[in-house]
């Protein structure tokens, strides 16, 4: 009788540990998936961000055949100077 009662007290702290590791387990988790999401929209918002400077660069470049004409001129300017 005395030894199944020692059983049932260590078999009751066995399942104590157990459930103690496991909500030790469960809130690793929940923390982890909160940092993973609070990741996921900083970087969402980082290419946003990306994006627009992408757009914004893109409408303040000019269209190659004005660059060229600017290249040239360069161009035609240094050989002046050459010259000169």
């Amino acid at each position: 009788m005395r030894s199944e009662q020692e059983e049932i007290t260590e078999d009751r702290r066995h399942l104590q540990a157990r459930t103690t590791e496991l909500e030790a387990v469960k809130s690793t988790k929940d923390s982890l998936e909160r940092q993973r999401s609070e990741l996921e929209d900083r970087l969402q918002a980082d290419i946003a961000s990306y994006q627009e400077a992408i757009l914004q660069l893109d409408a303040q470049q000019l269209p190659p055949s004005e660059y060229l004409d600017l290249l040239n001129a360069k161009e035609e300017e240094g050989k002046e100077e050459e010259g000169a």
